[in-house]
């Protein structure tokens, strides 16, 4: 996507601006809510701190990645997404549905606002049979990792690729492999200090937050490729002015 808009619009300025949005968007809304909605699942089942549920879940990540590969990733990505649709449907049956006033979700939340992001945890370990329990338990967290993965593949990607080279044009794959590498640790400190932040945002509705930040976030990305594939007219200078 990047080298679309240098060919389209030549120049470098627009490249690098949306690259930097492209990694703010990894950050604010990829790998802090994924880890975040992992490190939930992991709180409520085992009763975990919420910070070495994280650590626990980058540290399988990086063992998933390195020993299975895209071959473990593609498996389990299918056997997940059946155990994942099945269970949601037995959850569906077995479920009563209910209204809560405030009082109630302040007592089961200790929010009044309510706990939209650990509900399905809830429901999964109190509802669901202990054989099923476990194993949605297991595909639920098991299928935050080929996303996770791919989010610091693809970044790493951006970031050595549209910026690292700007400044060293002549860097061998050794160097790059190493700036990328470095470059998804930073990635993965800023997201963990960027969890608190989420765990207050939007009265603790994390699909709220998501669409908060990618609202300012996304508008200019969008915006660019429209107009660049729409207006044959539209150049650099007057995408950058706006």
């Amino acid at each position: 996507m990047p080298q679309y808009i240098k060919m389209r619009y030549g120049g470098e300025r627009i490249r690098v601006y949306l690259t930097c949005l492209a990694l703010m968007l990894s950050i604010f809304t990829k790998i802090s809510v994924d880890l975040y909605s992992g490190a939930i699942f992991l709180q409520q089942a085992l009763n975990w701190n919420l910070y070495a549920s994280v650590i626990a879940l980058i540290l399988l990540a990086a063992f998933f990645t390195v020993g299975g590969g895209l071959t473990a990733v593609i498996w389990t990505d299918f056997i997940q997404t059946v155990i994942m649709v099945v269970s949601s449907f037995i959850l569906m049956i077995i479920n009563e549905i209910g209204c809560a006033g405030p009082d109630v979700c302040y007592q089961v939340c200790h929010s009044r606002n309510g706990c939209s992001d650990i509900a399905y945890p809830l429901l999964v370990l109190r509802l669901m049979p202990n054989a099923i329990r476990g194993l949605t338990l297991a595909c639920m967290i098991a299928a935050l990792m080929p996303s996770l993965t791919s989010i610091f593949n693809s970044s790493s990607t951006i970031f050595t690729i549209d910026i690292w080279q700007r400044f060293r044009r002549n860097a061998q794959d050794w160097e790059l492999m190493i700036v990328g590498r470095v470059f998804v640790m930073i990635l993965v400190g800023i997201s963990i200090l960027w969890i608190s932040v989420i765990r207050t945002a939007q009265g603790a509705r994390l699909f709220d937050y998501i669409q908060a930040i990618s609202s300012f976030l996304a508008p200019p990305v969008a915006a660019c490729y429209l107009l660049g594939i729409l207006w044959k007219r539209i150049n650099e200078e007057v995408i950058y002015s706006e």
